[in-house]
């Protein structure tokens, strides 16, 4: 696509940010005063302003750096709004990795000026993105979701696959929870558990999501500054899950005392039911030759009348 250099004026350029990209603000001034510009921002005239397609962020520095003017690469005008929008995600793929947000813009620009019946996927990968269908739908919201939302997925507090669940909770809600899950760093599948706990705890007593994570037995744990994260994560999970299931939870201790003694050696696992959702236990033996098998028969002779399996045996369903 044929292009002029010219400087012009800073004054004449238009903030518009229809081509916008970047997530980061700022931090090119010292760049741009030691060394100057070295890759010109490329702008599109119209009559007497200049639209930004590509170098907002050099434009900017040069106004904080009181520059008047900065020598630009002008496209010709009066093109498809899509042939500026590939030259916009190009000009940004060769310099750097996109980040979610920047990702999303870029699916963003491009999907809503494609002409009717072009698919994204057919020119994703000429322009460095992902050519993915399932890749491009789950990434093409990201940005329009909340702001505080999009800044935790840029920073890794928040994966992908728990976004779109959160964004639809209330701007209080959704931060007391990327809140949570930035302080215990959390992933995926405990994201997936803490949001679930949290959430059924709060329908279950009637109290909003900010109400539970402000429960003493939540505050305490994360206040305390005499424990290491990972203990944190796991004493925080541990009280979610005894808050949102305290029958299944004290049937999990009582399970746990009888088992203790009971001592049945590193041959013998006796495995309770699922949540204790039904009576019946598993057995495993693990063995190598018969001595060890008839230990294992000699442990189960001792165990067959004790108090303890019988208390295990008797206990109903939670």
């Amino acid at each position: 696509m044929a292009s002029n250099s010219k400087q012009v004026l800073l004054a004449k350029i238009d903030d518009d940010p229809t081509y916008l990209i970047t997530t980061t603000a700022g931090g090119l001034e010292p760049s741009l005063a030691a060394v100057g510009l070295i890759n010109p921002p490329i702008l599109i005239q119209k009559q007497k302003i200049f639209q930004i397609v590509s170098g907002f962020r050099r434009i900017a520095a040069a106004r904080k750096l009181g520059w008047s003017k900065i020598e630009a690469n002008i496209l010709d005008s009066g093109l498809p709004v899509l042939a500026y929008a590939r030259i916009a995600v190009a000009a940004n793929t060769a310099q750097r990795q996109l980040n979610l947000i920047e990702m999303s813009r870029a699916l963003n620009l491009l999907e809503k000026n494609l002409p009717s019946g072009q698919q994204l996927s057919e020119i994703t990968s000429e322009i460095g993105l992902p050519g993915n269908s399932a890749y491009i739908a789950k990434v093409i919201p990201l940005c329009h979701y909340a702001e505080s939302l999009q800044s935790a997925i840029i920073n890794g507090r928040v994966e992908v696959a728990m976004a779109s669940r959160l964004n639809e909770k209330s701007n209080d809600e959704r931060d007391a929870l990327i809140h949570l899950f930035e302080a215990l760093q959390l992933n995926l599948n405990q994201q997936r558990e803490a949001l679930v706990l949290v959430s059924e705890i709060a329908k279950r007593e009637d109290i909003t999501i900010c109400d539970v994570l402000s429960l003493n037995i939540i505050k305490d744990v994360m206040n305390d500054d005499n424990q290491e994260q990972p203990q944190k994560r796991r004493k925080i999970l541990e009280a979610l899950k005894r808050r949102r299931f305290p029958a299944i939870c004290s049937a999990e201790d009582d399970f746990s005392h009888h088992l203790r003694q009971l001592k049945l050696g590193p041959n013998i696992m006796l495995l309770p039911p699922k949540n204790f959702e039904s009576t019946n236990y598993t057995l495993r033996l693990m063995f190598q030759n018969t001595a060890e098998l008839k230990k294992c028969h000699q442990t189960l002779a001792r165990i067959i009348d004790n108090p303890d399996l019988q208390a295990i045996l008797a206990r109903k369903k939670p």
